[in-house]
């Protein structure tokens, strides 16, 4: 299974324990990297012990954030992909409103306008950072209106969650679910994930 994964230009990364895989979706969904992590370009300065397992991982501006245990490190891809921060969580003015119980080992994080959301089991806790990084939302990932149609079997403890245009995608195991927040929440698929275009040439280790 999948630890994390996330979206950048036209590439899908996904990290399972210490490696990176890429799928290039401009390039017939086409896998480009399947490496060590700190072997490719932007991680090379990633410190080998977060390396090792990504819990979480986004995109914002030109940061990539990832999460590790209780440790964030923020890569600034436009910046020779410099390390800009490796501390807590919670010491990241981003996330200094997060509750402390939260910030630990968390699922994944997504980024929607200004929301920064973040996924640990069946929680879900919502950052606004264009209202002073308050927190907005704390409960149920299914209480939360984008969500609610998650299926009941379904909704929470994922392997990884990652946006791409106006999808958000969970993985868990080998399912993939998709919510398409511009055409009212809908699902629009729930299946196999390597039956699903854009991870067809994942190999199976990665999602299953």
């Amino acid at each position: 299974m999948i630890n994390a994964a996330f979206q950048i230009g036209s590439d899908v990364r996904m990290f399972q324990q210490d490696r990176l895989l890429c799928i290039n979706t401009a390039g017939g969904n086409r896998i480009t990297y399947n490496n060590p992590t700190t072997g490719h370009g932007t991680f090379a300065k990633v410190p080998q012990s977060v390396a090792n397992r990504i819990d979480g991982a986004y995109l914002i501006g030109d940061d990539v954030r990832l999460f590790h245990d209780t440790r964030l490190v923020v890569v600034d891809v436009s910046n020779g992909n410099g390390i800009t921060f490796d501390g807590a969580i919670t010491d990241h003015g981003t996330y200094k409103q997060v509750p402390q119980d939260f910030a630990d080992n968390i699922d994944d994080v997504i980024q929607i306008g200004n929301d920064t959301r973040m996924f640990k089991g069946h929680r879900l806790v919502v950052v606004n950072t264009a209202e002073g990084n308050a927190v907005t939302y704390d409960g149920e990932i299914k209480k939360h209106g984008t969500f609610a149609k998650l299926p009941n079997d379904f909704d929470g403890d994922f392997d990884a969650v990652h946006t791409i245009g106006d999808d958000i995608r969970f993985f868990r195991g080998n399912r993939l679910v998709i919510i398409n927040y511009r055409q009212g929440n809908a699902i629009t698929y729930d299946g196999p994930a390597r039956e699903h275009g854009t991870y067809g040439n994942v190999p199976s280790s990665w999602l299953g």
